[in-house]
């Protein structure tokens, strides 16, 4: 683990978390370059990268304001890094230092200028912000006033702690990309860790993994709605109107999660 000594909670606005294991690490890197290009931040902006390669890592030195923490982790294969993530946040939030928490995935990017401002003073129900998944986004017939889609991958098994009932299938949000207040999204965190250990004591796998897990705690709880310019998908037709802040990359067909 790399760690600043100098950095404290008082002067650190944001918290980036994000995790790259195998074939993501090369991903994290351009999304750190991206961080660099276009996070307009006049204080410090904490950047923690769980990681199976430290030392992948070490020769990145991060400009402007960006601190970097690597948190050594274990080599996960699919789809634990992407369902124990919360296991993973919960065990090091202590590190994390910022009032806000922002979390990406490593397949994603910035690509407009994001403001420390303008962000810092976005006004979020009950301190947490989910964004709209691209893929459904205005999309799908809608069922009375329900507002439920067909087509979304709600989990269906009631067995799962994320099972969601029809009546409480409304909006559809990705895992990809999530914020909030620092100490809302610890307590999310832990939920959502909880949930899914004891769906793992069951045997159980959510469908789509964590972000089952997300959306359930969605259905339940009230939060921000964000658009999916935080989320942005080039080759999704139906967001051509979108402008993007974050975009997620599409992997190539050959892309092996598990090397």
């Amino acid at each position: 683990m790399l760690w600043n000594e100098n950095l404290n909670k008082s002067e650190t606005s944001l918290t980036v978390l994000l995790i790259a294991t195998r074939n993501y690490i090369s991903y994290a890197k351009n999304l750190l370059i991206s961080l660099e290009k276009y996070l307009a931040w006049d204080t410090m902006v904490q950047v923690v990268v769980f990681t199976d390669d430290v030392t992948s890592f070490k020769h990145f030195e991060p400009k402007n304001k960006l601190v970097l923490d690597l948190i050594q982790i274990e080599s996960f294969g699919w789809p634990d890094a992407t369902l124990l993530r919360f296991h993973i946040f919960e065990e090091h939030w202590k590190i994390v230092k910022g009032r806000r928490v922002l979390y990406l995935d490593a397949d994603t990017r910035v690509v407009n200028r994001i403001d420390e401002l303008k962000f810092m003073s976005m006004e979020w129900a009950c301190g947490v912000a989910l964004v709209r998944h691209p893929g459904y986004f205005n999309r799908g017939l809608r069922i009375g006033l329900t507002n439920s889609l067909i087509g979304h991958s709600w989990e269906t098994n009631r067995s799962s702690c994320a099972f969601v009932p029809f009546l409480k299938r409304r909006n559809y949000v990705c895992g990809g990309v999530w914020m909030g207040e620092n100490q809302k999204i610890k307590l999310l965190v832990s939920s959502l860790r909880n949930r899914i250990q004891e769906d793992l004591d069951q045997n159980i796998i959510a469908k789509h993994h964590d972000e089952s897990h997300l959306n359930k705690w969605a259905s339940c709880n009230r939060y921000t709605q964000l658009s999916p310019k935080w989320a942005f998908a080039a080759d999704y037709s139906w967001l051509n109107k979108v402008s993007p802040l974050i975009e997620v990359i599409h992997k190539p067909k050959d892309f092996i999660r598990n090397p």
